[in-house]
Order: C-alpha cells, then structure tokens, then sequence
C-alpha cells in the first residue's frame, strides 16, 4: 500500500479556522500552494489530489473572514487559477499511466 501524503496545510485550514482578518489566510494559501507546487514536481497525481483536499478545505475555513477588501477573493482566485491545470494535467498523466506504457509523465497529453 502506498503511504499516504502528510500534507503541511492540512491542520490549518479547518472549519472557522481564521478570525476576521484577511492577513493570515492569504499567508496560508499561499503557503499551501507553494507546498502543492512542491510535491508536483515529483508526482502530479499526488498534487492534484492535494490540490482537491486543498479546494475542499478552503472554503468552509474561511467563512468568517471580512472580503470586503477584495484581498482574500483575488488570493482565493489565485489559487484556483493555479490548481485547476495542475488537477487537469494529473488526470492526463493518470490516464497515460493506466494505458500501460511507461515513461515520462511529460511525454503525457495535456488537455
């Protein structure tokens, strides 16, 4: 069985996990994409499943922080604009791995 991944993000992002502030959320996402980022170098499905976790957690934890600012929308569509390819291309490699042929995750089709 493959050991699961220890993502760093994990604990930070839970329900109601950030006050009224805007600041520290922002510093966590981005965090949170440098650490996707990361492991993508190394394995593109294991970032895209990270990147989904990610997407599910964000969210629900920033519920009560104040947008009016526009800060937080502008980091939170950052972020989806960076993940959703990653999410995209890992399906890609995933389905080149599955076809039996071994060789580079680069050498799959990107859709």
């Amino acid at each position: 069985m493959i050991p699961k991944h220890q993502w760093a993000f994990r604990p930070r992002f839970r329900v109601n996990g950030f006050g009224w502030r805007a600041d520290l959320p922002i510093r966590r996402i981005r965090e949170a994409i440098s650490e996707i980022r990361k492991v993508k170098r190394k394995d593109a499905v294991l970032a895209a499943d990270g990147a989904v976790l990610f997407l599910e957690k964000l969210s629900p934890s920033l519920m009560q922080v104040d947008s009016s600012s526009g800060a937080i929308g502008t980091a939170v569509n950052h972020a989806i604009a960076t993940l959703v390819p990653m999410i995209a291309h890992a399906h890609g490699v995933e389905a080149y791995r599955s076809t039996g042929m071994h060789g580079s995750p680069r050498d799959s089709p990107t859709y």
